[in-house]
């Protein structure tokens, strides 16, 4: 399985770059660009050179260290909330349809599903890590506050994993509702000043991630996740900047080939089809 998936994400990677090349020789003047290498060179060795360009980074960051548990555990309960947001549009696992192909080769789902959340947690801690790292260098704060902050933002990444890959299946008012109970959490919590309301948060959160672990491949509407994930692997920006030509998201079924009427075995009457006629005419 894992031989199989690395040999995926390979030749992913193979295809992104062999795209992304093709565009940088159509639209890269390399005249310009040497010009623009020089005199960004130049612009950064006065900047280095003729002033303390660290001292000014450190002058207009801010020092977490003045940060207190009372805020800390605002970060705690909002973090949740930004993930809720991001579940209205995405999975958080990306599950595309050369993953669900995977499926159907003598590979468990459950395996599948847990090889993306790896890599997700991995590159939440290489860019979490990575963007402590620069910050440490840029301003004064002290290297455990940061580290905190690092693990806080890494764990909070994996508890609600589950979390956004179940919500992202549910209907949109569950979504809302689940939004709004955070929110009246958060408005709680400054009414309060209680760091204890986000450790129990936390604990429920990872209370949820236990008890849905072995039920992550149960009732899923693997045509959402797919098309959603497609999306957001396929979605190259710059590409669509330089072909004029937008990446969209496939097809939904419109709302009313959602309804129950439709999902129906269909008799064929002549009375019940000038009735489903009606509906694609309203349509």
């Amino acid at each position: 399985m894992d031989k199989m998936y690395l040999f995926l994400k390979k030749n992913r990677l193979r295809k992104k770059w062999t795209i992304y090349k093709r565009i940088w020789m159509l639209s890269m003047d390399w005249t310009l660009l040497f010009y623009v290498i020089v005199f960004l060179g130049y612009i950064g060795t006065v900047m280095f050179l003729e002033g303390d360009v660290l001292q000014v980074f450190r002058t207009y960051l801010p020092k977490l260290d003045a940060i207190g548990a009372e805020k800390f555990s605002y970060i705690l309960i909002a973090l949740p909330m930004a993930y809720t947001l991001k579940s209205f549009r995405q999975p958080g696992i990306l599950f595309s349809l050369s993953e669900k192909k995977l499926s159907t080769l003598p590979y468990e789902t459950m395996r599948i599903w847990f090889v993306l959340a790896l890599e997700r947690w991995a590159k939440a801690a290489v860019v979490f890590t990575g963007v402590g790292i620069i910050y440490y260098l840029l301003s004064n704060t002290t290297g455990i506050v940061i580290f905190m902050y690092i693990g806080v933002l890494i764990l909070m990444n994996i508890l609600m994993t589950i979390v956004e890959w179940r919500l992202f299946q549910q209907s949109i008012w569950i979504k809302i509702g689940c939004f709004c109970l955070l929110l009246g959490v958060f408005m709680l919590q400054i009414f309060l000043v209680s760091p204890w309301i986000a450790y129990g948060m936390v604990v429920v959160l990872l209370l949820l991630q236990i008890a849905g672990y072995k039920r992550v491949n149960k009732h899923v509407d693997w045509d959402k996740v797919t098309m959603a994930a497609n999306y957001k692997v396929w979605n190259m920006p710059i590409v669509s900047q330089v072909t004029k030509v937008s990446f969209k998201k496939e097809r939904k079924f419109s709302i009313w080939q959602q309804r129950t009427f439709w999902k129906q075995s269909f008799s064929f009457q002549k009375d019940t089809l000038y009735h489903r006629l009606w509906y694609i005419y309203l349509e």
